[in-house]
């Protein structure tokens, strides 16, 4: 929690990997959660892209998946997240390209809660 309660700070690291499983770098990542006018935004930064998601649908408990906002000629963009298990969330970042409605898959993956 961040600006007194009214702010989510994401902060993490992601570690890439190639096709055989072997280290390929990583990257560190930020993304702000905020409420605004009555609904839920967030701003992403990786220190190469930004993407200012404009909206997002909760199910309360369950999942969150944030929408980037609508740009002509420009990709649109999906962040979500579900819980899974008690303990699992499972993590999709998806792009639909310019001028398209069907979202594909770039990464996904699952985080666990740390013991």
């Amino acid at each position: 929690m961040e600006a007194n309660g009214h702010a989510l700070l994401r902060r993490d690291h992601t570690d890439l990997f190639d096709r055989d499983g072997k280290p390929a770098g990583g990257f560190d990542q930020i993304m702000m959660i905020y409420p605004e006018n009555g609904s839920i935004h967030a701003d992403y930064s990786d220190g190469k892209h930004v993407i200012h998601y404009d909206s997002a649908t909760v199910v309360a408990g369950r999942s969150v998946a944030f929408m980037s906002t609508h740009q002509q000629g420009a990709p649109v963009f999906k962040l979500s997240y579900e819980l899974t298990q008690p303990e699992t969330l499972a993590v999709t970042f998806a792009m639909a390209p310019p001028g398209q409605s069907e979202f594909k898959p770039i990464a996904s993956g699952t985080a666990r809660r740390s013991p």
